[in-house]
């Protein structure tokens, strides 16, 4: 095959990652904006984590890249043990046309082991199982395709195999069916094997093993909806269906609930709180629901008709009657919130959310606001957030505020950690509405970020965004979802409206763009010729496995309490 016939069946399994050749004039100077600000946080957690793991002995030993750049001294964060920023980020730099940059980042993807140490695992299905399905979806490279099956295996055979219950565990040890390629081979699956016995007989015991979020055990089904379809195999759709009815027939008794409790207790199957609403530690659950529906439309299967009425039910309790997803400030200002009262930044998905089931869900909605239309509402929760927005000195909003009954703003978390869910609302409602409103928000914001979170090395957060002068006010963390989501919207609301059309993708909670199914053929058929190898590490002999025992043994040694991890950086999912 020539290289010009090569690259024409290329282009017809991929997105141009190439600048836009029909971006408007008026909005190239922004997009190459933003395009130089994903390159300028790649650049610094490529030199500050990736650099210097390439050259150590790291990737013999199971031990991955730090998974967020801390930009002020020059460090990284560990908390998924599984180098999350690289995998965020690279269907970002495919889709931003950083050509270089995305292959190094991909050989170094294909080439890393999966974690010794146990993970979290919905975090690490969004984002490493979400990336490698993303960037397959815009390249059309069979190899991530390959490398996705592999994650998802060791998914399930992990925190879903390991559970009494249709529930994940919240934490496991990511368990293969066959040894990775690329860590030791045989020698890192006994490794790998030796280590997972050891730690599962203590697992049972710690409280933080049995009690799981809703977001956190419900949040597979687009991911393992999406590779069952394109595989064939069906394993990965009945594991999250499973979660759903199992959730279905405990809250609801054979009849189809909408909002439900946040938290269970995953050993049980049963709440372990009554708690609920659409934010931290739920969201993505819900977001899920009709996303899905978009995804596998037109819908055939029971269970997925039923996600949707889910969905339909969830807002109707959400925004009517009680409207406890909603509320007013002084102003008659609408936002987001949970309870009635409670506003924070990760609520800003729910007008986008909106947005995208009023209008790329084919079939029209049963979901009726008793105040206006949905995307009426939509409008009037974005304002709130983009009202939160102004309300501070450096135009960045709150964490966290609450809304009092006299319809008083009160900030309880004045940090800005770099989130999406704001501009994530902004593009949906720009690709629908056309309002250029939606731009110049989005476009405002933008520059505020590169004026206060700019650093030399990457992106900072804020610790309050009520302070304009100082780097009192600066956090030493680049969220990993801050390269795959925030600064990918902020990119794709200036480019062209067929460029990752909404027609034909959908987001997962990480922005990762999945093609939907009924697109999907056009992509499969094209036939790409890719290259089929990659470079990796070194395989040592067998003769480690006195040394694979050893070292596992001093690893949790040295660990002072291998069972719990703190999250650093949450985000969407606070759980």
């Amino acid at each position: 095959m020539t290289d010009e016939a090569s690259q024409k069946t290329n282009d017809k399994c991929s997105v141009h990652a190439i600048l836009p050749p029909n971006i408007e004039p008026d909005q190239k100077h922004r997009f190459e904006a933003v395009r130089s600000a994903i390159k300028h946080a790649w650049d610094g957690y490529n030199g500050v984590v990736l650099s210097p793991y390439r050259k150590s002995f790291k990737k013999y030993f199971g031990i991955l890249p730090a998974d967020d750049l801390m930009p002020l001294t020059s460090d990284g964060i560990t908390w998924l043990h599984s180098a999350a920023t690289l995998y965020d980020a690279l269907d970002t730099l495919y889709i931003a046309g950083l050509k270089e940059e995305y292959e190094e980042a991909l050989e170094l993807t294909l080439s890393l082991p999966l974690p010794l140490h146990p993970t979290k695992i919905f975090e690490y299905s969004i984002r490493v199982l979400g990336s490698l399905l993303g960037a397959y979806s815009v390249s059309g490279d069979e190899r991530l395709l390959d490398r996705a099956i592999f994650t998802a295996d060791s998914i399930i055979d992990g925190g879903f195999r390991s559970s009494p219950t249709a529930l994940p565990r919240p934490f496991d040890v990511l368990a293969p069916l066959r040894s990775s390629v690329s860590f030791l081979n045989i020698g890192g699956m006994i490794m790998q094997r030796l280590y997972t016995s050891i730690y599962r007989l203590g697992r049972d015991y710690m409280q933080q093993h049995r009690v799981n979020s809703l977001a956190g055990f419900g949040s597979f089904s687009l991911e393992f909806a999406y590779l069952s379809k394109l595989t064939g195999n069906s394993k990965y759709k009945d594991a999250s269906d499973a979660i759903f009815e199992h959730v279905q027939n405990h809250i609801g008794h054979g009849k189809v609930v909408g909002v439900i409790p946040s938290m269970w207790n995953v050993m049980k199957g049963l709440p372990s709180t009554q708690m609920s609403g659409l934010g931290g530690g739920s969201d993505s659950y819900y977001e899920y629901l009709i996303k899905n529906a978009i995804l596998l439309q037109p819908l055939t299967e029971k269970t997925d008709i039923e996600m949707l009425e889910s969905y339909i039910k969830t807002l109707d309790e959400s925004f009517n009657g009680d409207h406890t997803g909603i509320a007013f400030d002084e102003n008659h200002v609408a936002y987001p919130t949970e309870r009635g009262s409670d506003y924070n930044h990760l609520l800003c998905f729910v007008p986008g959310m909106l947005a995208v089931g009023e209008k790329f869900y084919d079939e029209p909605l049963d979901f009726k606001y008793d105040k206006g239309d949905t995307l009426s509402l939509a409008k009037k929760l974005l304002d709130g957030c983009w009202n939160d927005y102004q309300s501070t000195p450096t135009k960045l909003g709150n964490e966290k505020a609450w809304i009092s009954n006299e319809g008083k703003k009160n900030s309880d978390d004045p940090s800005f950690l770099l989130r999406p869910e704001y501009v994530e609302s902004l593009f949906i409602l720009y690709r629908i509405t056309k309002d250029d409103i939606y731009r110049e928000r989005a476009w405002d914001a933008f520059q505020m970020i590169e004026k206060y979170c700019k650093y030399s090395q990457g992106y900072t957060s804020l610790t309050n965004v009520f302070l304009t002068k100082g780097n009192r006010r600066r956090k030493d963390e680049m969220p990993s979802y801050f390269l795959g989501e925030t600064l990918k919207y902020l990119l794709l609301i200036f480019s062209p409206d067929d460029y990752i059309d909404l027609h034909e993708f959908v987001f997962t909670t990480e922005a990762h763009p999945l093609r939907q199914i009924r697109t999907m053929e056009n992509m499969r058929s094209g036939k790409c010729d890719y290259a089929t190898t990659t470079n990796q590490p070194t395989v040592l002999s067998l003769n480690i496995i006195f040394f694979a025992i050893a070292y596992c043994i001093f690893i949790l040694a040295r660990m002072k309490n291998p069972f719990s991890q703190k999250r650093r950086g949450n985000r969407k999912k606070n759980q």
